[in-house]
């Protein structure tokens, strides 16, 4: 009985407390499904790029973007040139940003959105 009490007494404590403003509960209303959704589409698209790169580009993608060593660093563990590091990560970069234009996950998402 008292349990059920005390429960009555704070439903009315919290009733009576006046709204200020309701734009300062914006953080707990969670995440956009869009964005969560075109987000996961993006690194699913970029996993499977990345899965198709030669191992001499992945491997310079996971040093340099992934593990975020410096040229540097990355061409003394790879014991190859900075140029070379700097030519691969370049190429690396130029398929993953065709593969996520217009054929992107945000693109296909409307696509099917629209259907």
């Amino acid at each position: 009985m008292f349990r059920i009490l005390q429960n009555h007494w704070i439903d009315q404590v919290r009733a009576r407390r006046p709204v200020d403003d309701l734009s300062a509960a914006d953080h707990l209303v969670g995440e956009d499904g869009r964005h969560v959704t075109d987000s996961r589409m993006a690194m699913s698209v970029v996993r499977k790029v990345v899965a198709t790169l030669p191992e001499e580009q992945r491997a310079v993608v996971g040093l340099v973007l992934l593990d975020d060593c410096s040229y540097r660093q990355a061409a003394e563990i790879l014991d190859i040139p900075i140029g070379t590091v700097m030519s691969r990560l370049s190429r690396a970069r130029e398929v993953l940003q065709q593969a996520l234009r217009a054929d992107g996950p945000a693109s296909a998402y409307k696509e099917k959105a629209d259907q």
